[in-house]
């Protein structure tokens, strides 16, 4: 029976083309070639090349090109039956070495050809006439000897070794290390500084104002330092309505429970509740992860109801339900939700003794009533078996989640009019999947127990998914979004409520100079408003909050604390903002204080920064621009309409076929993705940390954020301390350069990024990809531009004269060169030079205390005297002295010479 069709199937090209050899292309072995649809480039991708001699000559591109890694390997021609199969393998080959033609001399990526008609397939080498192999339509069968030989001649693992073999030679036996692993074992690599005294302290007193964990703390937060919105102050009214609706007459109005006769309250209760059964509501509060929904809701608790409405608001029972130790499954979420609701409503009754037998009775009361006109009548002579038959009728009611809270809630509905309001707290930070299992769990406890439900819901899961089933079912003017308050408001908003409650008393701070100052508490918070103040004015500053943070105050109050924290903001600079009244910080510091937080060298995995030229040191040929391509690819593509017509939601088979052709491993694209997706700088449907091919992804601001970042110079001299680099020149300099104690300075800076762009610079042209020899002009994925890097270093060099200056120089005097100085001045065994370097000079320093070093000893140190020529070897320059190591050469010269 034939492997994909009948031989009469095939009547046309397209019919060979995609009847026969796409199926053989794509299927697993022992049935085809078990090549993946990212390595399959089909015509409209590829480019034309002209083939042929004189009258012959023509426009000619095959109908498959297999390329992995950006490499071109395998050439697919089909032809119609009965068609030249000659011809067809002489074109593939002119193709095929056209392609070559642009790849290094001796390179024959495009090293395979395949042609077929559908009634002979033949399979050969590019630079032999001959074809290897020659197989007919009938020899394509597993077992057939030739079909075989065509497998192992061109299949995947076959293509992928030769795709991997050019990378894995430019590797070698290299090995590659970050700068800071040359500084010492793990304890210096991830050696802290001490934190700001200020910021820790500040922090610490007011970590409940920050960070509220308790029910207690959240009130105040919500009562005293709220940030209200036009936007969300409409959705009181309307759930303020809803709930009014179910407003039941409270305790003065009914006669008490307590008394004898209660049956005629709970009967008219009970039958107001099955009447509005259908109608207890579902309210949806829709918004991003972090953007205040149950803050929201805490609000309109705390502050709308209680401050005017005050009778509806003593009734309103509410259940606040931490879902993020909720099970996931649908068969453990039921039980465990109805005992937390239990729990809960317990606690907010503390006035009830819930067992004891007089409140058992109670809540079970309709259970009992029925039990006594019931089978219990027949007891009523005997008092034993009466409670015992009662005993074990209420013990298996309180055994039955289900009933029990059933019966609870009536109860407090019967007590004391209360209404239950469960809010399913935090059910936002789960997936897709999760998210709707308690969309389905938020209706089943609405209508099974009677209650109102509030569930707060990511808001791409509800634009997603809003129009299908669960969603579909929603009450649609139920559904309230929350749109984020303004971070740095919310920030200012509680340093203000932290004003007001704070008592004047004083502290005293030691400062990182060592000095003592005395402020009073209330004067401390003015720094840290002036922190604000600097934060807001500096438009760089405020960019990397709001789009670091991408719409979360949780994490943006995280990054402010972090910020205070920090030990690379000192004291003094603190100081400085408020004494001096200059409302900004410098730029480099305020990044690093946010890109290391209080480690002392950067680190991606720490960090609030992801470092986007990281690269795995055990992958063949590590890849230190994966992760920038992945998110320029998606930047580029995010103002368009995806699949599912969602603009800048791609699935992740597309972004692995585009950048393999610029030489990235699909299985590194895929790796990084799922990384990406772990760190927020994108964003999947499924909302879960790991990503399928066929899911759809989309960047995040903080994404567009790190692509920003690639511009500014005290993101890349950070990165480049957590670089995998191959080359140990470069990788010593910086690593020298960073052991000093300036080496967060601009200068330290700007020549630590300008190693690592000149470095990735020459690593990049190791990459043997040339996707302009196949590849279509417009079909050509867009690799980053190291340029963009380059320009905003030139750009920090020509802003300071300084740095210009000594960039210069030092470009000029390299480690190694020799050069002649004069000495300058001479005392305590060392010498201070002026080096002639051309138009200018620069300062020199040798010292006669260490001989392997400087190469000057103490006898020759006594015969040279100022005013001397001497000659030298540039060591190093000398971040700390501003100036020149310089290694002795020879003795003084005369000054004509």
């Amino acid at each position: 029976m034939p492997l994909f069709c009948e031989l009469k199937d095939l009547v046309t090209e397209s019919d060979v083309e995609q009847k026969f050899i796409y199926p053989f292309l794509t299927s697993a072995r022992p049935l085809g070639l078990g090549l993946d649809d990212s390595q399959i480039l089909t015509k409209s991708l590829l480019r034309q090349h002209q083939i042929g001699k004189g009258q012959s000559k023509k426009y000619y591109y095959p109908d498959y090109l297999i390329s992995i890694r950006g490499i071109p390997l395998l050439v697919v021609e089909a032809k119609k039956p009965g068609e030249s199969m000659e011809d067809a393998y002489s074109e593939a080959r002119l193709y095929a070495s056209e392609v070559n033609a642009a790849f290094p001399h001796k390179v024959n990526a495009c090293n395979f050809i395949m042609v077929c008609n559908g009634s002979e397939t033949w399979a050969g080498f590019s630079d032999t006439a001959e074809p290897e192999i020659k197989i007919v339509f009938s020899e394509f069968e597993p077992e057939n000897i030739n079909f075989a030989n065509l497998l192992d001649f061109c299949a995947r693992d076959k293509l992928e070794s030769f795709a991997n073999l050019p990378y894995v030679e430019a590797r070698g036996k290299a090995k590659f290390n970050t700068p800071v692993s040359l500084l010492g074992g793990k304890r210096v690599q991830n050696s802290e500084l001490e934190e700001n005294s200020f910021g820790r302290t500040f922090i610490f007193e007011n970590r409940t104002i920050f960070d509220p964990e308790t029910e207690e703390a959240r009130k105040l937060v919500v009562e005293n330092a709220y940030i209200t919105s036009a936007k969300r102050e409409q959705h009181i009214e309307p759930m303020y309505k809803e709930i009014r609706k179910f407003e039941i007459p409270n305790v003065g109005e009914t006669t008490p429970l307590a008394t004898e006769t209660p049956t005629e309250l709970v009967q008219k209760l009970s039958m107001r509740v099955e009447q509005k059964n259908e109608a207890y509501s579902l309210f949806l509060i829709v918004g991003n992860v972090g953007s205040g929904k149950t803050t929201f809701v805490r609000y309109f608790q705390n502050v709308f109801l209680q401050k005017n409405h005050p009778d509806l608001s003593r009734l309103c029972d509410w259940v606040f339900v931490n879902m993020n130790g909720a099970p996931v499954s649908p068969k453990e979420i039921y039980p465990w939700l109805k005992q937390q609701i239990i729990t809960h409503l317990k606690q907010n009754h503390e006035e009830i003794d819930f067992s004891s037998i007089e409140i058992i009775k109670k809540v079970f009361r309709k259970e009992i009533k029925e039990f006594e006109s019931g089978i219990g009548a027949l007891l009523a002579d005997d008092k034993v078996a009466y409670s015992k038959e009662l005993y074990s009728l209420l013990l298996k009611k309180q055994e039955d989640s289900t009933a029990y809270l059933e019966s609870l809630i009536t109860f407090l509905k019967g007590n004391g009019g209360y209404l239950p309001i469960i809010v399913l707290d935090n059910c936002d930070k789960r997936d897709k999947d999760a998210q709707l299992l308690m969309f389905q769990v938020a209706q089943w406890l609405r209508t099974t127990f009677r209650c109102l439900v509030i569930l707060p819901m990511r808001d791409s899961t509800y634009d997603q998914y809003r129009d299908e089933p669960p969603l579909d079912t929603v009450v649609k003017d139920l559904v309230f979004r929350i749109d984020p308050p303004d971070l740095l408001k919310v920030i200012q908003a509680r340093l203000d409520y932290i004003t007001r409650i704070t008592k004047q008393t004083d502290t005293t701070y030691v400062l990182q100079n060592g000095l003592s100052v005395v402020i009073k508490k209330e004067e401390l918070i003015e720094y840290f408003k002036c922190i604000m103040l600097a934060i807001r004015n500096d438009r760089m500053a405020s960019l990397v909050f709001y789009r670091l943070s991408d719409r979360n105050t949780r994490n943006g109050i995280q990054l402010f604390e972090d910020f205070c924290k920090s030990g690379h903001i000192q004291s003094e600079d603190i100081l400085m903002i408020r004494t001096v009244g200059n409302d900004s910080l410098p730029h480099y510091k305020f990044l690093n204080a946010l890109l290391r937080r209080n480690r002392k060298y950067y680190n991606g995995e720490e960090s609030n920064f992801v470092n986007l030229f990281y690269s795995n040191p055990t992958d063949d040929f590590p890849d230190p621009f994966v992760r920038i391509d992945i998110l320029l690819w998606l930047n580029n593509h995010n103002y368009i309409e995806g699949p599912s017509k969602t603009k800048g939601m791609f699935p992740v088979k597309r972004l692995q076929k585009e950048l393999q052709l610029l030489g990235h491993s699909s299985h590194i694209v895929k790796r990084e993705i799922n990384y990406l997706l772990k760190r927020g700088l994108i964003i999947c449907e499924s909302l879960q940390i790991t990503a399928e091919e066929n899911d759809l992804i989309k960047i995040t601001l903080p994404g567009q954020l790190h692509l920003t970042l690639l511009s500014n110079v005290t993101y890349l001299a950070a990165c480049a301390e957590d670089v995998q680099f191959k080359n140990a020149t470069i990788m010593t300099a910086i690593s020298r350069r960073i052991a000093s104690p300036h080496y967060l300075s601009k200068l330290s800076s700007v020549l630590t990024a300008n190693d690592l762009i000149t470095y990735l610079e020459k690593y990049k042209t190791e990459y043997f990809i040339r996707p302009e020899s196949f590849l279509d002009d417009e079909n050509k994925p867009q690799m980053f531009d190291l340029e963009t890097c380059k320009g905003a270093i030139l750009n920090c060099i020509e802003q300071d004269q300084y740095i210009k200056n000594t960039f210069l120089t030092m470009q000029s005097l390299v480690s190694g060169k020799e050069v002649r100085a004069e000495v300058v001045k001479k005392e305590n065994m060392s010498f201070v030079c002026a080096i002639n370097n051309g138009e200018s000079s620069s300062k020199g320093f040798v010292s006669a205390y260490e001989f392997d070093k400087y190469g000057l000893s103490p006898e020759q140190y006594e015969q040279i005297k100022e005013g001397d020529i001497i000659e030298c070897k540039v060591i190093e320059y000398d971040f700390d002295h501003r100036s020149f190591q310089l290694r002795f050469l020879s003795k003084p010269v005369n000054l004509n010479q």
